[in-house]
């Protein structure tokens, strides 16, 4: 899933779940406030995979360039 994605999605539940309900009291519903920390912390570790999954790609992407230059410059002394 995309950043993006993930983006649309926490605004699509925060407009459905809204804020805390409260009971007669005026305190928040618990039930409520830890649906809604469970859902946080699913979209941070899906934020965190994204990431780690990005850390690579570049990691790996960095590594071929380094390569291709290694092998661009040993053609080149011999040449």
């Amino acid at each position: 899933m995309g950043h993006a994605a993930v983006l649309l999605e926490l605004a699509a539940r925060r407009s459905v779940t809204g804020r805390a309900e409260q009971d007669s009291d005026g305190d928040a519903d618990v039930e409520v406030l830890v649906d809604g920390i469970s859902k946080s912390l699913k979209v941070l570790k899906r934020l965190a995979a994204h990431a780690r999954d990005h850390k690579q790609m570049w990691e790996a992407e960095f590594d071929f360039c380094e390569e291709l230059e290694a092998k661009y410059k040993a053609r080149e002394t011999e040449l």
